[in-house]
Parts: C-alpha cells; structure tokens; sequence
C-alpha cells in the first residue's frame, strides 16, 4: 500500500516537474519585436516587428529593385502561433499574392534562445530573430 502511495506521489511530482519545463518555453509576447531574416536561400528576405503590432516585409531582389510590404500581426498565447495580415509573399519573380492574405506562423525557440517563426517544417525553413 505503501509503496502504491509513494508511486503516485512520484507521479506528480514528474507531471509537475514537466509542465514547470513546457511553462519556461512558452513565448513571451514582449520578446517578438525585432528583425527577422529568412534561414533559407537568401539573406534578402527580412520581417521587421513592431511592438505597436504592425510589421514591414521586405524582399530584396537586387540592389535597385526592393519588394515591401506592411500588415498587422498577432500573437495566439496559447498556441504560440503568430498570424500576419495582408501578408505578401515574394521570390525571384516578384510578388506571389499581389493582394495579400493572412500567413499564420507557429513560434519556436530553440534550446540557446533564438525566435524562429516557422515557415516550412518539414523542410527545416523559418525566420530567425536577430
């Protein structure tokens, strides 16, 4: 019987320990704000997030031609998902959806810290914070 007791108070004790641990990762809305640069193919793609919930898209297909865009963003706590609004996306042809759209994105911070907004995970493709 003792030994049943002492089994289940192991239990929550794990539980409690666990979610302690999945409580650290969760994002921190005031930590967003900042420049982001996308991980895959060129360094010319670049989100800016503002902390009055605004952001700037910005896709440089050269020296003289830059793409831009702006939009509202926002941030679901308990999802860690973030959605960004009248989002245009671009390659080397130019403009995707002229009209824009929304682009709902998950967070995820790696074990040293770093902000990664997912684009693509099963191809391992996001933006990173600088």
């Amino acid at each position: 019987m003792k030994v049943g007791i002492y089994l289940i108070v192991l239990c929550i004790v794990v539980l409690l320990l666990a979610n302690c641990k999945e409580r650290s990762s969760e994002v921190q809305i005031n930590l967003l704000p900042g420049k982001y640069c996308f991980n895959e193919g060129n360094s010319n793609d670049s989100l800016f997030l503002f902390e009055n919930r605004s952001y700037t898209h910005k896709f440089f297909l050269s020296e003289t031609e830059i793409y831009k865009s702006k939009g509202s963003w926002r941030f679901d706590s308990l999802t860690n998902k973030i959605s960004f609004y009248d989002f245009i996306f671009y390659n080397e042809m130019g403009p995707i959806n002229e009209s824009g759209g929304v682009w709902n994105s998950k967070i995820h911070i790696t074990k040293e810290g770093e902000i990664r907004l997912i684009y693509s995970r099963e191809n391992g493709i996001y933006y990173f914070k600088r």
